[in-house]
């Protein structure tokens, strides 16, 4: 494929929340997907912060981050299926990781299902280490997860 246009990383708006929501039902298979409702209750947070990536003004990826304290737990990191593979997802997770840092956080979290290799290799890439497995963690499909974690 030839050069991506310019990627956007901004703060997501109220107004990007459908077409991040769009990503997320693309993206997520039902043990792990959000419903709409949820996804606004979570976005409408007071710890959580929740970003876009944008190109030609299309929404093409979208994270929802949450802080206790010095931990950051990555809630959703999701780019659009027909934007994966150009390294949009790489560029994004690193911007990701950087607020992270700047906010003050210590400690980085996330999960992900067990069999999700294209995900936990870009996670292992950022030095995110599997630090447990978790039996039944998707409750809607009785899937294990892994928790990944990254110490500053």
């Amino acid at each position: 494929m030839g050069e991506t246009a310019e990627i956007i990383f901004r703060e997501m708006s109220s107004e990007d929340i459908e077409a991040a929501f769009n990503i997320e039902s693309k993206v997520f298979d039902i043990s792990s997907v959000w419903s709409l409702g949820y996804f606004k209750f979570r976005f409408n947070r007071d710890k959580t912060f929740a970003f876009v990536a944008e190109i030609d003004k299309k929404i093409v990826a979208y994270s929802m981050i949450e802080f206790k304290e010095k931990i950051a737990s990555i809630l959703k990191f999701a780019v659009d299926p027909n934007f994966q593979g150009r390294g949009i997802g790489k560029k994004f997770f690193s911007a990701i990781i950087d607020f992270i840092r700047q906010r003050g956080g210590e400690v980085v979290q996330l999960h992900a299902l067990t069999d999700n290799f294209p995900a936990i290799n870009l996670y292992e890439s950022f030095g995110l280490k599997i630090t447990e497995r978790l039996k039944d963690f998707y409750k809607k499909t009785h899937e294990d997860g892994f928790l990944m974690e990254l110490k500053f």
